[in-house]
């Protein structure tokens, strides 16, 4: 069913009204206008009807508070549920490799089942350091009977770097470690904090979601970028990668025995921005996951380093530092650098035998993305300098 124009009732805009600008405004008219965004295969295939609204609108709010008047704009994300995010994705998987599609339909667990809860309840979060680098939230409606999971959400405005997946030179040192130190508080504060086996229940336990259908998922993800860019995952990429696949049971055991966190998942440029006073603003959690703290660095490092530069140039060095140090004050104790250079390294094989290679997909259906080889360049990068 989803949200529909209709759901945005009077009275649902003077809550939203109220509780951005206090309890006796009141709303004269109010409109919605679509904000778009069609970096990701997920934003393109997200309408199920012309009817429901899915995605990102603009609410613009009319009213008056204490009889001056007052202009509110608020972002409304409306998400389809993971299970129709997912038979939308075997649809476009089908088309390009039907064993990808089959395996995809077998992962189960998969990290989409339930992403249309897991962002509200993470905003719903208390934790300071959190709520330093969200959206200001004004209202979370779920209604999992009808559909309906929105996020009343702050219009980020004036902020620099917004959806920059196309243009990653604008990521200079100083901009690439505000992001990395924001992060770092969120991390620090919650590491050690959430039961990797058994975590709340918006968030899947790590055994479950990394299983043997997953595994083999990840095989035929690398097979089908070895065939599709055989220049960016040449014969000895592919096996540097097949090993890592093969590895994966050990990693993962080697990770339940570290200290966890709640990771972004998909800490990108598409899903991070900073506002004008140089702080971080990190939205889009639906694939927040219990993961090491390094998993959500190396996800950025991929992307945005100059591969000229890479991840053995002394800057890439004094970004891993201001980073490490970030986590441990944030977590109450010294870091060690051979600790974090360990946990960096498997959490540079995860991202590697996963999020890079379902990126050719992406990079396959939307066309030539400027970042693609840039992130497969880093990331074989990092697979050399971090062991």
């Amino acid at each position: 069913m989803g949200l529909s124009p209709a759901d945005i009732s009077h009275d649902w805009v003077t809550g939203v009204f109220r509780a951005r600008v206090g309890g006796s405004a009141e709303v004269e008219t109010f409109s919605l206008t679509e904000l778009g965004d069609s970096q990701g295969v997920i934003s393109r295939y997200e309408r199920s009807t012309h009817e429901a609204i899915i995605g990102h609108r603009v609410l613009t709010i009319h009213g008056a508070v204490r009889g001056e008047s007052r202009i509110e704009r608020v972002v409304l994300k409306a998400k389809a549920p993971g299970s129709v995010i997912r038979r939308r994705l075997e649809e476009v998987y089908r088309k390009l490799d039907p064993r990808l599609a089959d395996l995809q339909l077998e992962l189960s667990p998969s990290i989409l089942d339930e992403c249309h809860l897991r962002e509200p309840r993470i905003y719903e979060l208390g934790h300071a350091s959190l709520k330093a680098i969200t959206p200001a939230i004004d209202r979370v409606w779920i209604d999992p009977s009808r559909e309906i999971f929105v996020v009343a959400m702050e219009l980020l405005a004036d902020v620099r770097h917004a959806k920059t997946l196309d243009d990653l030179d604008v990521w200079l040192p100083a901009d690439i470690a505000c992001a990395l130190e924001g992060i770092a508080r969120m991390h620090g504060e919650l590491l050690g904090t959430i039961d990797a086996t058994a975590p709340p229940p918006w968030l899947l336990p790590f055994e479950r979601l990394n299983n043997a259908p997953l595994l083999a998922y990840e095989a035929a993800l690398l097979r089908y970028n070895a065939e599709s860019f055989p220049d960016l995952f040449d014969a000895p990429r592919t096996r540097m990668l097949e090993q890592r696949v093969a590895a994966a049971p050990q990693r993962h055991r080697e990770i339940l025995n570290r200290p966890l966190t709640l990771a972004h998942g998909d800490f990108t440029p598409r899903n991070i921005c900073l506002r004008p006073t140089q702080r971080l603003c990190a939205y889009d959690w639906e694939l927040a996951q219990v993961h090491l703290p390094q998993r959500d660095v190396c996800e950025l490092l991929c992307y945005v380093l100059n591969p000229n530069r890479g991840w053995e140039h002394e800057a890439t060095a004094r970004l891993l530092d201001g980073y490490r140090a970030a986590l441990g004050h944030a977590a109450g104790r010294v870091i060690a650098v051979d600790e974090f250079r360990h946990d960096l390294a498997l959490a540079i094989g995860e991202f590697a035998t996963f999020k890079l290679l379902v990126q050719g997909i992406t990079h396959k259906i939307l066309g030539n993305r400027s970042y693609f080889e840039r992130m497969v360049e880093n990331a074989f990068a990092s697979m050399k300098a971090i062991t």
